[in-house]
């Protein structure tokens, strides 16, 4: 039997063996070998979730752990028509690593350590070649407008009293020198 593409593809994830018509008059046939591809691993669970129904029980493994080449949607690492997990969403390839890839503890503190020391090192070299202010700092007359503002006077009652009676003496100076210009 001769079918379309679309059509051949459904034929093949039901298993059937199928002939295409090409471009030209040449016919290959595709044999039901494909349908391993497509379909899933059927895993034994302790009991049926009556809350999915028919839905088939798949195996619970990651895409993470599948071969990176071969796959119609490569950054998923699946097939075109290939059936979904039930929780595919934690099982696809943005999901949290797995905790035991192929990486050592030693290997992953080292990498770490270095993401951390490269961070470091570029804080320190932004700090040390920092651009000098284009403007100078805004000052004020009269020491920062200490009297406009309120004085040293409403502050007192916040201070310890060694340094309010400083600090008062620090004012009658000031007060002082001004009073004398």
């Amino acid at each position: 039997m001769r079918l379309g593409p679309q059509r051949a593809l459904c034929a093949l994830q039901r298993g059937r063996s199928v002939l295409l018509q090409h471009q030209s008059t040449a016919t290959r046939t595709i044999s039901s070998s494909a349908r391993r591809q497509l379909e899933p691993t059927v895993g034994a669970g302790p009991k049926d979730d009556p809350q999915i129904g028919s839905y088939p029980r798949l195996e619970g493994r990651s895409n993470q752990e599948r071969s990176a080449t071969g796959f119609w949607d490569q950054q998923y690492r699946r097939n075109f028509g290939e059936t979904l997990h039930e929780q595919d969403e934690a099982l696809n390839m943005f999901s949290p690593d797995l905790p035991h890839a192929n990486i050592s503890p030693m290997s992953a503190l080292t990498q770490a350590s270095l993401a951390f020391a490269i961070l470091g090192g570029v804080m320190v070299v932004l700090a040390y070649t920092r651009p000098e202010m284009p403007a100078t700092r805004r000052t004020f007359p009269r020491d920062g407008l200490v009297d406009e503002l309120g004085g040293w006077q409403p502050n007192k009652a916040s201070l310890p009293n060694y340094i309010s009676k400083h600090i008062d003496t620090i004012y009658q100076a000031k007060t002082e020198s001004l009073d004398e210009h």
